[in-house]
């Protein structure tokens, strides 16, 4: 598949950007839980039911440290998720975050009967998405405040008797998230609160089959 190839070119240029680490990519084990775990918790993200067998690590070859992680868990009977996406901060820019996250992709899809009927969904950052279209994802649901100009009447008491015009934002999910898993649009709701009170925005993502061809 032209999968593979763009993955090994994508794994050569990481060889080749990370100072001499030799990389590999392997499924994770109940003993890299307690490690994961930890660093979930740092990056704000939900460390509750890990299964390490959804997990893809890349570890150090020399010393067996791991380096980045991410995982693809179901979600449904045909629907995933990728989640949990982490590389070591002095380790990041370099290309390693993509190739865990195509080392994930190809574990998942090469163990997968029937690929071309599931979906693979992501909740990230608005300011995540050019990455993660880089790695095959469009843009699924936008969960940005929307704001609009309202003129206050002349009899409202708190309104400004020339009409000024004050900006107020509302706060709606696009009614797509009734089509998303119920799990999934259960994490939308808890994201969302979360994002909000930290100044960024939510949105969802699908992965393109076509990415894989």
């Amino acid at each position: 598949m032209m999968y593979n190839f763009v993955f090994y070119l994508r794994y050569f240029f990481l060889l080749d950007n990370i100072g001499g680490l030799r990389i590999q990519f392997r499924q994770g084990r109940e003993s890299d839980i307690g490690y994961i775990r930890k660093r979930m918790i740092n990056e704000l993200m939900n460390p509750l039911f890990l299964n390490p067998n959804y997990f893809t690590v890349a570890i150090n070859e020399d010393n067996n440290d791991i380096l980045a992680f991410a995982q693809i868990k179901p979600i449904s009977s045909q629907d995933y998720e990728l989640a949990s996406v982490f590389v070591e901060p002095h380790l990041r820019r370099k290309g390693l975050g993509s190739s865990v996250i195509y080392q994930s992709l190809e574990n998942h899809f090469s163990s997968q009967c029937d690929s071309a009927s599931s979906s693979i969904f992501l909740l990230t950052l608005a300011d995540t998405i050019p990455f993660y279209s880089k790695q095959g994802f469009e843009l699924y649901l936008d969960f940005s405040p929307a704001t609009r100009m309202t003129k206050h009447s002349d009899d409202d008491d708190f309104g400004d008797k020339e009409g000024l015009l004050l900006r107020r934002t509302s706060f709606s999910f696009d009614g797509r998230i009734k089509e998303l898993p119920p799990s999934l649009a259960l994490e939308v709701v808890v994201g969302y609160v979360i994002t909000r009170i930290i100044g960024k925005h939510l949105v969802c993502m699908k992965y393109k089959l076509s990415s894989i061809y």
